[in-house]
């Protein structure tokens, strides 16, 4: 039978429409028989049969009279439970909170994942577009001590003059002193070569009369006669410009008289006679008397310039012995003027 169980204190009652559903239903499954119209009760309501429609006994003529009721289910003790009856894990109050299922936990329950405590790949690894670690920043470098009183810009120190159109030491002139070397000079900021030697007895020079001797050529009234003792080398190394050959000598007299012992030559060996007379480009005697000392060396000095249209012919260096005096010729010096 259906009983009616009490509220309990403080919480609400059972909706009997919803106790009405749930005895339905139960019902249904347990015996297979369908509802009916129970009287309703003193403090009870109808069962869903009254509910629906307003109908009573009076519509259903085909139920028997009997007690109010659903039959009971066979098989006594297995008799469907009341709707309030508690069932493990679960309230008999509408509302109370529905507590889960007691389940066994899995067989790995407890026990920590294969790669627990272990770093990923890349941990300590910076991203790759992470901006490289810039270093802190240094004090700059104290200045030289002489800084304070160097006469150059910017006070930096003052440096070694050298050819490259800059006042390196900061003493008001650009490129002074032998920056270059003997055989060059410092022009526009650059080593310019400005002096050529070609000694007597060299390779590069030939001989008509005369004869070698320690360190150069030499020719002396008995065994030479008048004729060109040295000439060459016929270098095209000498643009256009002014020069200066001068031919280092020695004599044996310098007192006897002041006659001529050699003759000195520049010539154009490219060029043309009726371009130059005899190509000549200057010539002129030594005389005994030019000499300091007897077998002193000597640097006779020509002049000579070369034009632009012969710029780049070669040039010979020649000199003629006279026949008058003892002549010892070490080499030929020419220098740009």
């Amino acid at each position: 039978m259906f009983v009616r169980r009490r509220p309990r204190p403080g919480r609400p009652a059972i909706a009997p429409a919803l106790v009405a559903l749930a005895v339905v239903g139960v019902a249904a499954c347990a015996g297979g028989f369908e509802p009916y119209d129970a009287p309703a009760e003193a403090g009870v309501f109808a069962t869903v049969g009254d509910a629906s429609a307003g109908r009573g006994d009076a519509a259903r003529p085909d139920l028997p009279d009997g007690p109010s009721g659903p039959p009971s289910r066979p098989g006594g003790a297995d008799a469907a439970p009341d709707v309030g009856d508690a069932r493990p894990g679960v309230t008999g109050d509408v509302g109370a909170p529905i507590e889960a299922d007691a389940r066994q936990p899995p067989s790995d329950a407890g026990r920590p994942p294969p790669d627990a405590g272990r770093p990923p790949p890349d941990a300590g690894r910076p991203p790759q577009d992470a901006a490289p670690p810039t270093a802190p920043p240094t004090e700059p470098p104290p200045p030289p001590p002489d800084a304070a009183v160097s006469p150059c810009p910017g006070g930096r120190p003052p440096e070694d003059e050298t050819c490259n159109g800059r006042d390196d030491d900061c003493n008001g002139a650009v490129d002074e002193g032998p920056l270059c070397g003997d055989d060059a000079r410092c022009e526009g900021g650059e080593c310019v070569t400005h002096r050529w030697v070609f000694e007597a007895e060299g390779g590069a020079m030939g001989h008509d009369v005369g004869f070698a001797e320690r360190g150069g050529w030499a020719c002396n009234t008995a065994a030479c006669g008048r004729g060109v003792m040295v000439y060459g080398p016929y270098t095209r190394a000498l643009d256009a410009g002014t020069y200066q050959a001068r031919f280092r000598l020695r004599t044996d007299n310098v007192i006897a008289d002041n006659g001529s012992v050699v003759r000195i030559e520049v010539n154009d060996f490219d060029g043309r006679v009726p371009d130059c007379g005899q190509c000549v480009l200057a010539q002129r005697d030594v005389r005994r008397r030019e000499f300091p000392a007897p077998m002193a060396d000597y640097d006779a000095a020509l002049d000579f310039e070369i034009p632009a249209a012969r710029a780049g012919h070669r040039l010979e260096f020649r000199t003629v012995f006279l026949d008058i005096a003892y002549v010892f010729e070490d080499r030929i010096e020419v220098v740009r003027r």
